[in-house]
């Protein structure tokens, strides 16, 4: 089942100014009883510029030894849903398009951040509250960008810098986290794709670690739609970091230090013989998104390993920098998420190496292709909600689940009226968002919402009530 895709990409060169907008309201509350819902039953390099081993709380939680066996939970399942209001955020901005494929990931701290992300990532400050108010952005700096979109052209050819390959025609930040210690900085996860590429605006790239040729495969518009031509399409799933100062405008701008692939397909992205193994849906690991958790680091994402796909699970004990990811095995952390002595600089020699053997998180995980996983906190519980993009009978729609240790988690809960083809579904990429829309990390089940995109890349947000079994 090919995974669509979808990616808006704008050149920098020139600027958008929007009108304002408003919020359009479109629903009243729904209620759904689960019981009568459909339900599927080594580190590399390390240099000066390392950020500081810590791995402090998005929020305040009480420190445990993060060593310590995860013990199994009794069962944790969702008894309701209520569905509220369903609204569009038309987020504003007099320095760049607003534009975001994915939802907003926020940085709560001196501003009210908001890092909107495609191809490249834009950091602005949010002055009001958009659930309340018209969402209006300030501030806005370039917080990542891909070689492409930072490259120049010249005589009709594209050229940029050499280094960071995994970065070539996309990098954005799909989740980040304020790290608070003696030096306060920012986590960073960022989805990356290298492929054969034409956008009228730039012109055409090629993926540098596959021989084909980009007049038979190339990911571009067609009428007037974007399409990715899997064929040459490699997905990766990085880390970078940047300090919160002043200077980095807290947070908002120059997640320049990207510090490499932080976990593998399990599959790699060639087989033995050197030729880029073929799933109909691209290569390689996508969508990540990340908790923190008694002082560790949780990445979840999409492996398109043919013989695991599905969504898997990451933990890092030392700040989630690149090497010390170990995947989930057989209940524990102990499979090195990259390939042994991989070094960011050398990564093409690295694509035919396997990467962990571990197993898709969630064990109905063939009854659906999965799109995305993304993970909040409980406020005032030891428990945690997931929601979850998936494709069932031809649509493409959000659930949830919860766990009280995630690792093991509830069979999925539909949420009612999501359920959509691509084009039509209006909350594509999930994540949470609180009511203060300054955390995506801790949720209220009382009053939370859910953050997704549209094909078209507006920002929708849908409030929801959860009741569990305890």
């Amino acid at each position: 089942m090919k995974i669509i895709k979808l990616a808006f990409t704008l050149s920098f060169n020139f600027i958008l100014g929007c009108s304002p907008g408003s919020n359009k309201l479109t629903k009243n509350f729904e209620g759904v009883d689960s019981s009568n819902s459909k339900t599927q039953s080594k580190s590399s390099d390390a240099t000066s510029t390392n950020p500081p081993l810590i791995a402090a709380q998005s929020n305040p939680q009480t420190a445990v030894n993060p060593q310590a066996p995860m013990q199994s939970a009794p069962p944790l399942s969702i008894v309701s849903i209520e569905k509220g209001l369903q609204s569009e955020l038309s987020f504003k901005s007099s320095q760049f398009d607003a534009h975001s494929e994915v939802p907003p990931v926020l940085l709560q701290g001196a501003w009210r951040g908001v890092l909107l992300s495609t191809g490249w990532t834009i950091g602005c400050a949010s002055p009001n509250n958009p659930l309340l108010s018209l969402p209006l952005l300030t501030n806005c700096y370039v917080a990542s960008v891909s070689k492409m979109h930072n490259g120049t052209k010249s005589n009709g050819v594209l050229a940029f810098s050499s280094g960071n390959e995994w970065t070539q025609n996309y990098n954005g930040i799909y989740s980040a986290h304020l790290m608070r210690d003696s030096v306060n900085w920012i986590l960073a996860f960022n989805h990356n794709e290298v492929k054969n590429e034409w956008l009228p605006n730039l012109g055409g790239v090629k993926n540098p670690f596959l021989n084909i040729d980009p007049a038979v495969c190339s990911s571009s518009v067609v009428n007037g739609v974007y399409q990715d031509c899997y064929d040459a399409y490699m997905a990766f799933i990085s880390s970078a970091w940047t300090p919160y100062t002043e200077d980095s405008k807290w947070g908002l701008q120059n997640f320049q230090d990207d510090r490499g692939p932080v976990v593998w397909p399990s599959d790699g992205y060639f087989d033995n013989l050197g030729k880029a193994i073929v799933t109909g849906a691209g290569l390689g690991v996508r969508h990540p998104s990340s908790l923190i958790w008694n002082n560790a680091v949780y990445l979840f994402y999409l492996d398109q390993s043919l013989g695991s796909w599905g969504i898997k699970i990451a933990r890092s004990e030392k700040a989630g920098l690149p090497g010390t990811f170990f995947s989930l095995k057989d209940g524990k952390f102990t499979e090195p998420s990259l390939p042994v002595g991989f070094l960011k600089d050398s990564v093409r020699d690295f694509l035919g190496k396997k990467g962990p053997q571990s197993a898709p998180l969630f064990k109905d995980e063939k009854v659906r292709s999965q799109n995305r996983f993304s993970v909040a906190k409980v406020k005032g519980a030891e428990q945690f909600i997931g929601v979850e993009e998936s494709y069932f009978e031809e649509k493409w729609g959000l659930s949830l689940r919860v766990s009280t240790n995630l690792l093991d988690w509830s069979d999925r809960v539909d949420i009612p009226g999501t359920f959509a083809d691509w084009q039509n579904g209006k909350i594509h990429y999930p994540n949470f968002v609180n009511q203060d829309f300054t955390d995506n990390y801790e949720v209220d089940l009382a009053n939370f919402s859910v953050m997704g995109t549209t094909a078209e890349g507006k920002v929708t947000v849908l409030k929801l009530k959860t009741k569990l079994n305890r």
